[in-house]
């Protein structure tokens, strides 16, 4: 339940991460499920385990991405991820 709840949450509003890129927009290093799973748990309050989520391609470069949640064995939703460059 409280799966489903936070997957209405991050479908309805994209999820913003910070993160060190290039001028090119290239990231340093990139996003993985854990870093996502940090952000929800910090914009949320609710803590997921990164094996829930899974980006539609790999996070490494700046702007938006499709990233998908597991909320049940058949059951997933996606929602957007926007990273942004840390200032």
């Amino acid at each position: 339940e409280e799966l489903g709840e936070l997957a209405k949450t991050l479908t309805s509003a994209p999820l913003e991460i910070s993160a060190k890129a290039n001028e090119q927009g290239h990231l340093f290093a990139a996003l993985h499920e854990g870093d996502i799973a940090r952000a929800i748990q910090q914009k949320t309050s609710v803590t997921i385990s990164p094996e829930l989520l899974k980006p539609t391609h790999p996070i490494k470069t700046v702007g938006e991405h499709l990233v998908s949640i597991q909320i049940a064995d058949t059951l997933h939703a996606q929602f957007t991820l926007i990273v942004t460059p840390a200032t």
